[in-house]
C-alpha cells in the first residue's frame, strides 16, 4: 500500500465513522430524554456483553480471515473466506443454543433484542474482516454511513413511535448492523467467493491456529476498555454507569476516527513489510499520526462545557469530570493500537496478546483497589493506566526491530492538552469557556496545518540509528 492509498482509506473510512459517531453523538441528547440513566446504562451494560462475546464465539477468526486471505490469489481467497463463514456460523448456532438454555433458568428480562443485537454484530464483525481481505475498504466506508443514518432513524421509530424503550433501542442499533451486512454482500458481490468452496478442516485450522492468541488479546481490550461499567454497575449502581458512559461518548469520537486508521493501518504494516524504507516510514506515520491525535483531542475537550452545560441533559452533567482523563486514555491506546498493527504485520500475535493482558491486570487492580474510595475516578484512572502500560510494552517488545522517536514538539503540544484537559472539567465563567474555545481553535489549526505542510520528520536512517 502506498503512502497515498493509506491516507485515502483512512479518510475515506474516517468521514463514514464521524458521520456515525458524529450522528450518534447528536442523538445522544434525545435519547437522555427519552431513557432513565438506568435504562441507559443497563444499554450500555449489555452492548459491552456483546463486545466481550464477539471474540470468544468467533476465536477472532474475522482478524485471521483478513491476514490469512490478504496476500493470496483469488482461489486461496476464496477458501478462507468461505471457511470462515462456515465456522462463525456453526459457533454461532451453538452460543445462541446455550444461551437460550441459560436465558431458560435465568429468565433474562430482553433475551430476544440481546440475542438479535449479538447475532447481527457478530456477523458484521466477520463482514468487515471480509472487506480488509479483498482490500475493500471504500465499501466498508459507504455502509458505514448508509447504516449510521439506518440506525439513527430506526432507534426513533422503536423507542420514540413504538415508544419500546430499551427494547427498541437494542432493535434499532440491530437494524443498522444488518443493513451494514446486507450493503456489504450485495456491493461485493459476496456470494462469488463463497460459491463452489467445501468446508475444509484444514483452512479452519489455518484460521484457528493463527487467531486463538488473539482472543485473550481481545478480552483483554473488553476489560480495559468497558469493564469498567461492569465494575461501577456492581459497586456503584445502574445511574452510575449510565453517566460514566455518557462521559465515554466523548473521548469516542477521538478513537472512533483513529480506530478507523488503525484498520488502515494494519493494512499498510502489512503491505510495507518488505520495504527499505520501512523504519522511516514508520516513524513518520508515528509522528503524523501523534501531532493529529493532540490536535484533535484539544479541539474535543474544548467543547466539553458545551456538550455537558448545553446539550446534555442535567442529569448527566456530572459526567465532565471523567471526560478529559477519558479521552488522555485514547491516545495511549490509539500508539499502543499503532504498535500492534506492526506486531500483526510481524504475525506475532502472542506478543499483542501478552501486552494487554498485562494492560487489563493493572487495569483490574487499580479500579476494584479504588472503585469505593474515590468512585468513578477509579474507572477513568485506571483505563488511563492500563492503556499506557499495553502501549509502553509493545513499545519495549518491538525494540530490537524499529527505534522509534517522539519528537519534541509531541510534547509541547501533550503540555497544551493537559491545560485544556484541566480547565474541560471545571465550572468557569461562560467568557473564558469561549476564550479557552478559540485558543483551542488556533492550536487545533496550527497543529493540523503544520502536519500537513512539513516534510516527512525522518528522511534518512542515521537519524533513527541506536546509540
Amino acid at each position: 500500500m502506498t503512502k497515498n492509498k493509506l491516507a485515502k482509506n483512512t479518510l475515506i473510512l474516517g468521514f463514514s465513522t464521524l458521520i456515525n459517531k458524529g450522528l450518534m453523538f447528536i442523538m445522544l441528547p434525545i435519547f437522555t430524554r427519552w431513557l432513565s440513566t438506568e435504562e441507559y446504562g443497563t444499554y450500555d451494560l449489555l452492548a459491552t456483553y456483546v463486545t466481550l462475546l464477539i471474540p470468544i464465539i468467533t476465536v477472532a477468526s474475522s482478524n485471521a480471515v483478513f491476514r490469512l486471505a490478504i496476500d493470496k490469489d483469488f482461489k486461496e481467497q476464496k477458501k478462507y473466506i468461505a471457511n470462515g463463514l462456515y465456522f462463525v456460523l456453526a459457533n454461532l448456532i451453538i452460543s445462541v443454543l446455550i444461551l437460550w438454555v441459560i436465558n431458560y433458568f435465568v429468565h433474562f428480562q430482553v433475551f430476544i433484542p440481546f440475542v438479535v443485537m449479538l447475532v447481527c454484530e457478530v456477523l458484521d464483525n466477520y463482514f468487515q474482516g471480509y472487506l480488509r481481505a479483498v482490500k475493500k475498504l471504500s465499501i466498508l466506508g459507504i455502509c458505514k454511513t448508509a447504516t449510521s443514518l439506518a440506525n439513527a432513524i430506526m432507534i426513533v421509530v422503536f423507542v420514540k413511535f413504538f415508544d419500546m424503550g430499551l427494547p427498541g433501542l437494542i432493535y434499532g442499533y440491530s437494524c443498522g448492523f444488518l443493513l451494514d451486512i446486507l450493503l456489504i454482500v450485495f456491493l461485493t458481490s459476496y456470494w462469488k467467493y463463497i460459491s463452489q468452496v467445501e468446508f475444509s478442516i484444514e483452512k479452519i485450522r489455518a484460521l484457528i491456529s493463527y487467531s486463538w492468541a488473539l482472543v485473550p488479546n481481545d478480552i483483554c481490550w473488553w476489560i480495559i476498555g468497558v469493564s469498567d461499567r461492569q465494575i461501577i454497575f456492581r459497586f456503584i449502581g445502574a445511574a452510575a454507569n449510565g453517566i460514566y458512559a455518557i462521559a465515554y461518548k466523548v473521548p469516542n469520537l477521538c478513537s472512533a476516527v483513529f480506530g478507523v486508521f488503525n484498520i488502515s493501518w494494519q493494512e499498510e504494516a502489512t503491505s510495507s513489510i518488505s520495504r527499505a524504507d520501512r523504519l522511516q516510514h514508520y516513524n513518520n506515520v508515528l509522528n503524523k499520526m501523534v501531532s493529529l491525535l493532540l490536535a484533535l483531542c484539544i479541539g474535543i475537550i474544548s467543547c466539553n462545557f458545551i456538550i455537558f452545560d448545553y446539550i446534555f441533559d442535567s442529569r448527566f452533567s456530572s459526567a465532565r469530570l471523567y471526560s478529559p482523563l477519558l479521552i488522555s486514555s485514547v491516545i495511549y491506546n490509539v500508539v499502543a493500537l499503532f504498535y500492534g498493527g506492526i506486531q500483526i504485520s510481524l504475525k506475532r500475535t502472542k506478543a499483542n496478546g501478552f501486552s494487554t493482558i498485562m494492560g487489563a491486570a493493572v487495569n483490574l487492580i487499580i479500579h476494584l483497589s479504588l472503585v469505593r474510595v474515590i468512585g468513578l475516578y477509579a474507572a477513568a484512572i485506571s483505563t488511563v493506566v492500563s492503556n499506557m502500560v499495553v502501549m509502553y510494552i509493545r513499545k519495549i517488545m518491538l525494540r530490537n526491530d524499529y527505534r522509534f522517536i517522539i519528537l519534541k514538539r509531541q510534547y509541547v503540544y501533550g503540555l497544551i492538552f493537559i491545560y485544556f484537559s484541566v480547565v474541560g472539567m471545571m465550572r468557569l465563567p461562560l467568557w473564558i469557556n469561549l476564550m479557552n474555545l478559540v485558543l483551542a481553535g488556533v492550536v487545533f489549526a496550527f497543529i493540523v496545518i503544520g502536519t500537513i505542510k512539513r516534510k516527512p520528520f525522518f528522511c534518512d536512517t542515521e537519524s533513527l540509528k541506536t546509540d
